[in-house]
């Protein structure tokens, strides 16, 4: 997004309560520019399967641009993946990882005691493409949603200042609401990380009700 593209992969069925950002602990008003940092958890960053063929990669670094507020509400208008790793499967170096149908919008939700971010665009389904070689020579695989919003868990982590943006059994079982153009079988997140999200004036976001 605005908060990681590559770490809201899921969808969000149950009754919400609209949740909002924080920008140093303050409601925010208007629009604000902000740039986002996926930042590895644990030496692990994202994993991204194509559950067809059992292929992973991973996005270790990445960088997005877009909007953060009022009312909960985020864009992304860019999202790059600057280093991505292949991990089990078909793929060997290089990897690119490409996020889809840009510009994403994302809007914060409590559920139950839970924070998510819903990820829709106006028009077509969210996604990724994975570019990659394999012994058969480059393929591109796009994982798309289908029809429903991407969801992640969202958490405020006090210690680093960041928010962390987490796969949970939710995701890894709704982000099989996808489909795969190589093997025409569900993508599937597999792990998260940590989401710094900065303005320009460098004061870190938080989510909150």
């Amino acid at each position: 997004m605005a908060v990681c593209m590559f770490g809201v992969m899921v969808v969000s069925s149950a009754s919400a309560a609209l949740a909002e950002f924080l920008d140093n602990g303050a409601a925010i008003t208007a629009t604000e520019n902000v740039l986002t940092e996926l930042m590895q958890e644990a030496g692990v960053g994202i994993l991204l399967e194509d559950m067809g063929n059992s292929t992973e990669v991973e996005c270790m670094k990445g960088d997005d641009e877009g909007t953060v507020g009022p009312n909960g509400v985020a864009t992304t208008t860019e999202a790059l993946c600057t280093e991505a790793l292949p991990a089990t499967g078909l793929c060997s170096a290089p990897v690119v990882i490409t996020a889809l149908n840009l510009p994403w919008t994302t809007t914060i939700e409590l559920v139950g005691t839970t924070f998510r971010g819903l990820v829709t665009n106006a028009g077509e389904n969210v996604g990724y493409e994975v570019e990659c070689n394999t012994i058969i020579g480059l393929i591109k695989d796009k994982c798309i949603q289908n029809k429903v919003p991407l969801s992640g868990l969202i958490e405020n982590d006090g210690a680093t200042g960041t928010i962390l943006v987490l796969s949970d059994a939710t995701t890894e079982t709704e982000s099989e609401k996808s489909t795969c153009s190589v093997s025409g079988m569900p993508g599937l997140v597999l792990a998260g990380s940590d989401i710094l999200i900065l303005n320009e004036n460098g004061l870190v976001y938080t989510v909150s009700e």
